[in-house]
């Protein structure tokens, strides 16, 4: 039997890795937006290019549609930025309590560790 201050973080871990997929699936919708406008940036930046307006011209617009990329960017990676660190974190907090399992339990294989864990968290679900 694995002490419930182990379950108790195991399944915060588990709990919180779930709300953040869940919500890295709900950003790729907004990504694949994203993924379009990018795209019409680029053809927008071809276009410019190949025009016949002068080069001034043509260095204002390019540098008006480079702008929009960085904006779009920064949007992308304001919002993702957050989750990935938030998933590394929970990462590094997994890798903590495999090592606080193993020193609290030094007999017990990896297969044994995640049966127990998974029987503990399990039965706590079903509470």
């Amino acid at each position: 039997m694995i002490a419930e201050q182990y379950v108790k973080e195991a399944a915060r871990i588990r709990a919180r890795h779930n709300q953040l997929m869940d919500q890295m699936g709900k950003m790729e919708t907004q990504l694949a937006g994203y993924k379009q406008r990018l795209k019409d940036m680029q053809a927008t930046l071809d276009s410019i290019a190949e025009s016949k307006i002068p080069d001034a011209q043509k260095q204002t617009q390019l540098n008006s549609s480079v702008t929009d990329i960085e904006r779009t960017y920064t949007s992308i990676m304001s919002q993702f930025k957050p989750v990935q660190d938030e998933l590394g974190k929970l990462s590094k907090d997994a890798n903590l309590l495999y090592a606080a399992l193993k020193e609290r339990y030094p007999d017990a294989d990896d297969k044994m560790l995640q049966s127990e864990l998974g029987k503990a968290l399990r039965s706590r679900e079903g509470s």
